[in-house]
């Protein structure tokens, strides 16, 4: 039952050390939800670091939302696919 699970948003179009927060997200979701905000505010290094925590320890569900054109975004490199 998710309705009993945490539900943990960051959002990293605000947050001044989005890592920092990332980190207290990702220790606090367990089972749950984590909601991923303003992804494409992440630097290389902190996607990076996402991805390798989402191979090793992944939510029970993630949720990213992404205010840039995605597409131009890889292409610029300034996200990874």
């Amino acid at each position: 039952d998710r309705s009993a699970a945490a539900f943990v948003e960051v959002n990293l179009a605000r947050a001044e050390d989005a890592m920092s927060d990332l980190v207290e997200a990702m220790t606090v979701v367990g089972d749950g939800t984590l909601f991923l905000n303003g992804l494409e505010r992440l630097t290389a290094a902190a996607q990076d670091r996402l991805a390798g925590w989402l191979e090793h320890s992944p939510p029970a569900r993630l949720i990213a939302a992404c205010g840039a054109d995605i597409e131009n975004a890889l292409r610029d490199g300034l996200f990874r696919a």
